[in-house]
């Protein structure tokens, strides 16, 4: 979309925002499934939460719920802050 009417079109400017806009879809997404997976483990296993999420990675399981919630509240605030190639701001299964 151009700001101005004398601004130039980027070449491949709707591509990479193809591109932006499933890579945001994907982050939500991901993040939502692992945060509710924590949600989940915290609610029938609350006494494990300080356990890493892997061995070769040192993060906890809560820390890591926590950095999956932000990813995906960040993702799906900035898939409805920018609008789609229609013009309108769309979140979810808006196609």
């Amino acid at each position: 979309m151009r700001r101005y009417p004398t601004e130039e079109p980027l070449p491949g400017g709707r591509r990479r925002a193809g591109y932006l806009r499933a890579l945001l879809e994907t982050a939500a997404l991901y993040g939502l499934l692992a945060w509710i997976y924590v949600a989940a483990f915290a609610a029938t296993d609350p006494g494990d939460l300080d356990h890493w999420v892997t061995r070769w990675l040192p993060l906890r399981i809560d820390t890591a719920g926590t950095i999956a919630f932000a990813v995906s509240v960040a993702s799906f605030l900035l898939l409805n802050l920018y609008p789609s190639d229609t013009g309108e701001r769309r979140g979810w299964g808006g196609r």
